[in-house]
């Protein structure tokens, strides 16, 4: 729970764990440091006074460091801190925002936190901060980390834990009774009961209530609509080509963290422009190698990494879509009734064979049959929980086309349908990108052969427009992309309660809206078992609850795990202390050197 990580349809993302393929160079190559630094031999000469004379080998200079650092990625999607809903956005902030606690090179370590001190009961954490300023010299308050707080970190996963916070999320305030600021330098933040999940290292930023205010929906929208405290200030963005940042004189650990003086974000979603660039020098790292690149770039550049990110297929069936005018309005039509025909959505998800998709759109990554990474350990250390707490019912990797084929006739039966030429048009959102059409495709592919639907069409569009169109319910199916954090298994779980974040990420729930405005799933022994999860401190307690809400979610089919992420990113050879940006929760730069090539 200590990182904000409420991110949707995030893939070219997905997330960066660093590992190696080959090794991306030597650190001598890097460094250029000679192995011998000193001749310690003597020579008799014949000088007149005969005497011994020693000679020196002189130290080599230190090598010459660059102080520009040019990467690929994808541009965020806003930078408004309080709209913002995509780990693309994250990375940014990360760069352009102070910290209370950072993520460097995989460690969690204190930054603008002072201390902390929490009560023995674990319910109250009360931190002092360092003496800090933003770039412009006003300085970072208590207040600034209370704002951000309630305004982004009491998401509709969380806010039930935390003394007042459903009140204040219900409510929209910009004030909560368990968060609070004591003075300028000392804040408090109040738990209703000790959770599990919860160690207080807060990975927040500090918010300036006055400047949201006075910005208002101009926030972010510029550089010069951000307030800085990070590492960065950024000083142009132009959408959908480069976004340009230098170094924050102000940042409190300036003189010992950060130390390249540049950065170039580059845009290209085009395989062959970016591996031109990277071969001809003009960037110097590529965060996202998809299979295309891979094919072209030199192994020994790339490093796997594992996302921790889950793929799946979302099934919209809410019944509402938005429309300009009228707001979220009810289809009550026969997509709607078609989409909420449990049997259609089994046969769907019974028809695509994960494996061989997976195999297809990205050796790197796996096809996904849970919700919770295999990387999270269960009731001991030599066992992932994946493995000691299995599901049942669940649809075989390979698919079952047999089974898929009944279930659409149930379905046709239940709808009045008697062939599949009658169901109505079908649309598949998802990112206008190489490796999400891809995958798109190959599943419609699978429909079409499996179940003979023709009637499926597939909805491309530029991610930030994909993601609107998600969370104003604009589609029928939709893949979706979510983290999935290793540090809180029920984070993602989360997002599946009633007023979950993509369960209900229009906001029906939480708005008191009419009780025929349902989220995709509501359930609620599910919502309590997450809910009860996260205050059982007992594993085995725990991780039974765990799998039982994992049954019920997956035995809903409103979002069917497809494939957990994975890739690779390249870093040219004179180029250190790059570090994925996924294991960062933000661009890993803090230790990164360009040497001169």
């Amino acid at each position: 729970m200590k990182k904000m990580k409420r991110t949707f349809a995030v893939a070219i993302l997905l997330a960066m764990l660093v590992g190696t393929l080959g090794g991306c160079g030597t650190t001598a190559d890097k460094t250029g440091n000679a192995v011998n630094t000193a001749d310690t031999s003597s020579t008799a000469t014949a000088a007149p006074t005969d005497a011994a004379v020693t000679e020196a080998t002189p130290t080599p200079a230190a090598p010459e460091t660059l102080d520009t650092f040019k990467f690929v990625a994808t541009e965020p999607n806003t930078l408004n801190m309080i709209e913002s809903n995509s780990n693309l956005d994250t990375y940014v902030f990360y760069l352009t925002s102070a910290m209370l606690y950072r993520s460097i090179d995989g460690v969690v370590t204190p930054e603008l936190c002072d201390t902390m001190v929490v009560s023995d009961d674990k319910t109250t954490y009360t931190y002092t901060i360092k003496d800090a300023v933003y770039s412009d010299g006003t300085k970072i308050t208590a207040a600034d980390f209370v704002y951000y707080l309630v305004k982004k970190y009491l998401t509709s996963e969380n806010y039930s834990y935390f003394v007042g916070g459903e009140d204040t999320y219900n409510n929209s305030l910009d004030t909560c009774e368990g968060i609070y600021a004591v003075d300028e330098s000392t804040f408090v933040v109040t738990l209703v009961s000790p959770i599990v999940t919860f160690d207080g290292q807060l990975e927040v930023y500090p918010l300036q209530q006055a400047f949201v205010e006075a910005k208002g929906d101009a926030l972010g929208g510029t550089p010069a609509d951000l307030l800085y405290s990070g590492p960065y200030i950024l000083t142009e963005w132009v959408v959908g080509s480069s976004m340009t940042f230098v170094k924050n004189d102000t940042y409190i650990n300036a003189a010992t963290l950060f130390p390249t003086a540049n950065l170039k974000l580059v845009v290209s979603s085009d395989a062959s422009t970016t591996y031109s660039m990277y071969a001809n020098g003009e960037v110097d790292a590529i965060v996202n190698v998809n299979k295309d690149l891979y094919e072209l770039i030199d192994h020994a550049d790339c490093t796997y990494y594992s996302a921790d990110s889950i793929w799946g297929i979302e099934y919209n069936t809410t019944g509402f879509t938005y429309t300009d005018g009228d707001g979220f309005i009810s289809r009550g039509d026969e997509v709607t009734a078609l989409m909420q025909n449990l049997n259609f959505r089994k046969a769907l998800s019974n028809a695509i064979d994960r494996s061989a998709v997976a195999a297809v759109v990205d050796p790197t990554s796996t096809a996904a049959d849970r919700y919770v990474s295999g990387s999270v350990k269960g009731t001991s250390a030599d066992v992932a929980y994946v493995d000691e707490y299995t599901l049942e019912n669940t649809v075989p990797l390979e698919g079952d086309a047999e089974a898929a084929v009944a279930y659409l006739n149930a379905a046709l039966s239940e709808l009045g349908y008697t062939d599949v030429s009658e169901l109505p048009e079908i649309s598949f959102l998802t990112f206008d990108s190489a490796s999400q059409s891809m995958y798109v495709e190959t599943v419609v592919s699978l429909w079409k052969s499996v179940l003979g639907l023709e009637n499926i069409t597939i909805n491309l569009q530029p991610i930030q427009s994909a993601i609107m169109s998600m969370v104003y319910m604009n589609y029928d199916i939709y893949l979706q992309q979510l983290s999935v954090n290793p540090d809180d298994m029920l984070e993602q779980l989360g997002y599946w309660k009633t007023t979950g974040g993509v369960s209900d990420v229009a906001g029906f729930q939480a708005s008191g809206a009419p009780s025929f405005m349902v989220s995709m799933h509501a359930d609620e022994a599910y919502d309590t078992l997450v809910t009860d999860a996260y205050t059982e401190f007992d594993d085995a307690a725990r991780f039974a609850m765990v799998q039982q809400a994992e049954q019920l979610l997956y035995d809903s089919y409103v979002f069917f795990p497809a494939m957990m992420g994975g890739g690779y990113y390249a870093t040219k050879s004179y180029v250190e202390g790059y570090v994925g940006a996924y294991s960062e929760n933000g661009y890993g730069f803090a230790n990164l050197v360009v040497y001169a090539h």
